[in-house]
């Protein structure tokens, strides 16, 4: 049946082909019918939805034919309501596309009523489209647009007035505060109960009294907040610091406390704040301004002995805060330290010992326990280089290193590794922390050897073909380091890059020959055999690139030279066989011989080399329509699902 109608021209004919298979339900035959109107349009829309049931593809045909009233009964059918509803709105039926939504599309209501409210606009119906974007839950946004871009204030206005919603009356409290109307802003703030506005429109207007009122009968915390940043500006610092702590703002209130030496304020503050880091804070504060019993009475509060160096028993992290120079009973501590130790408060005894200067056992408990240290009680840890044996101390830094590599720390791990001198581990910790900037900026100032090695054989897994820098970088280590076997790789790499990606022949030749230079430099067990295979790709290459620039004078000799290269059994090693064919394929085509293209196309299909990534699909179609050869002689199905590709 598709053979004998596969001649038809008639655009009509196919359109009420298409409108009888909308019937009958032959979505198949349908999109033939569409590719053969040259319907383009209508059979991406159809092609597009081919994931969907087929009641709803056949709508969207039905849709392309202009068969409104089908689409409707199909979409129905297959109770797709939220494409009948878009079709309803497209049709300018709102009526029926709200009672649609309603009933069965509740997800889309809203929708439905926004762009039912949009329509009304572009309308000139404020009226109704005030309702729909009412409806939609947009109206605080799109109403107060609409109107204005009317330039109809007073309806707006009206309109506001009998919301009664806080957010509009807001949004009208902002709008006439820009026309410095600060008494009718200041209405409509209290409207709308937004105190942060209030207090904020009040301390503009100088009217601090008013809104500390407003601050001590609302306790909004915005509210309080910005007025305690206005007394601070104005010196009231008292005043500041109660509102900062009416608003939560600690912080903000123990540092005014601390710079304007009120003791009594920091100590009330930081008791309230209900936190050790910043008790702990206000306690170095008070042991430096001499007041040591303020001190101790705040440690006393965080349930601490002053003397002892972590905040807590069981604290996640190493506290710090403690005087180096300060006299302690070695004898008292050891045994505190041994006592923890056998409780199993590892942290606590490594704290300890961490205090008493034993690096060492402190070390020895964080391995033994993969405790989790931070960049400070690394540095704590680590001997100054004028404390001890400097064996000892580098042995010590080894260990933090190490300590650190375990638990993750790796640009730590990195940091102490060098200090140890061991660049090689250094830099290994840097390949595990993936950081390309950290290791360039890393080998560039190590001038080790191995250094520049491992970072440009890291490097070349990243993205270097699209990175110039990286690549420089790449080449520069591998010449530092005199690795002119890798360094050749490299080169040869680049040259496939060119071949593979962009089919550049010429810059792959060049970055051959540097290969080939750097290969003759290098002491390889295999030199010569290497040397060999690259001069003999060079060659391969060579004749290529001659055989396209003698094209134009003389294409006799290109056709030799290409069948001389696929003649060879090593080409692929060197160049791609299908840019080869690809070559004499275009030749022959454009000079309208159609049996030499179609012969060398059958050629690469003996290779099972793949036709579409070196020739366009649209030359071998018509060297195949020119020979009369058809795609497909079965003729089974298959066969009219690519006429119709063609055909679109």
């Amino acid at each position: 049946a598709y053979k004998a109608v596969k001649s038809i021209q008639n655009v009509q004919v196919w359109e009420n082909m298409a409108q009888m298979c909308i019937k009958t339900k032959r979505i198949d035959v349908a999109e033939v019918c569409l590719a053969n109107m040259r319907f383009a349009r209508g059979a991406r829309a159809v092609r597009e939805v081919k994931d969907q049931e087929l009641e709803a593809r056949l709508a969207m045909a039905a849709i392309q034919l202009n068969m409104i009233d089908d689409a409707k009964q199909l979409y129905g059918e297959c109770k797709r309501f939220d494409l009948l509803n878009v079709l309803l709105q497209a049709c300018g039926e709102w009526e029926e596309a709200l009672k649609i939504a309603e009933e069965h599309d509740r997800i889309n209501l809203k929708t439905t009523h926004f762009n039912l409210a949009k329509n009304y606009e572009l309308q000139g119906d404020f009226d109704r489209a005030i309702h729909h974007y009412e409806k939609s839950g947009t109206h605080r946004h799109e109403v107060t647009r609409m109107l204005c871009l009317e330039n109809q204030f007073g309806k707006l206005q009206e309109y506001i007035e009998n919301s009664d919603d806080p957010d509009l009356f807001k949004w009208l409290g902002q709008y006439v505060e820009s026309k410095r109307s600060y008494d009718v802003a200041l209405k409509y703030y209290e409207k709308a109960q937004d105190y942060a506005s209030l207090v904020r429109l009040y301390c503009f207007l100088g009217e601090i009294n008013e809104a500390t009122r407003i601050c001590m009968e609302e306790g909004n915390a915005a509210a309080c907040y910005h007025l305690a940043r206005q007394l601070d500006n104005q010196g009231q610092f008292r005043e500041a610091i109660q509102f900062y702590e009416k608003s939560g703002r600690v912080h903000h209130a123990i540092r005014l406390a601390k710079e304007n030496g009120m003791p009594n304020e920091v100590m009330k503050l930081s008791i309230m704040s209900n936190d050790l880091h910043t008790m702990a804070n206000c306690a170095r504060w008070f042991r430096e301004a001499g007041m040591n019993k303020e001190a101790a009475q705040l440690h006393k509060k965080m349930g601490t002995i002053i003397t002892h160096p972590i905040a807590g028993d069981d604290t996640d992290d190493f506290d710090m805060d403690y005087d180096p120079e300060e006299e302690i009973d070695r004898a008292e501590f050891e045994k505190v330290a041994v006592s923890s130790y056998e409780n199993k408060r590892y942290k606590r005894a490594a704290g300890i010992y961490l205090r008493l200067k034993d690096f060492s056992r402190c070390l020895e408990i964080c391995l033994e326990h993969d405790l989790v240290i931070n960049e400070d009680v690394a540095e704590a840890m680590t001997p100054s280089a004028s404390d001890g044996n400097a064996q000892e101390r580098r042995e010590i830094i080894l260990k933090i290193a190490k300590l650190c590599k375990r638990i993750g720390l790796f640009p730590l791990a990195c940091k102490k590794y060098t200090q140890a001198g061991e660049k090689v581990k250094a830099v290994k910790c840097l390949l595990k922390l993936g950081d390309v900037d950290k290791l360039m900026f890393f080998a560039n100032t190590a001038k080790n050897r191995e250094v520049y090695i491992l970072a440009a054989n890291y490097l070349q897994n990243s993205n270097w073909h699209n990175e110039p820098e990286i690549m420089k970088a790449i080449i520069s280590y591998y010449t530092r380091a005199k690795a002119f076997e890798q360094l050749s790789g490299f080169y040869a790499d680049c040259s496939q890059v060119e071949i593979d990606e962009y089919r550049d022949y010429d810059k792959a030749l060049g970055a051959l020959k540097e290969s080939l230079k750097f290969m003759v430099k290098s002491d390889s067990s295999n030199k010569e055999a290497l040397v060999e295979d690259l001069q003999e790709r060079i060659r391969i290459i060579e004749k290529f690139i001659h055989s396209r620039r003698v094209l134009e004078s003389d294409p006799q000799e290109m056709v030799n030279l290409c069948n001389e290269l696929l003649e060879m059994g090593n080409i692929e090693r060197a160049i791609r066989a299908g840019d080869v064919f690809a070559q004499v394929v275009e030749f022959f085509y454009q000079r309208n011989q159609m049996e030499e293209a179609y012969k060398y196309i059958e050629d690469m299909k003996s290779r099972k080399i793949p036709l579409n990534p070196y020739i366009d699909s649209e030359i071998t179609q018509n060297v195949h329509q020119a020979l009369g050869i058809t795609g497909d002689e079965d003729g089974d199905d298959d066969g009219v699902d690519e006429d119709i590709e063609e055909s679109i």
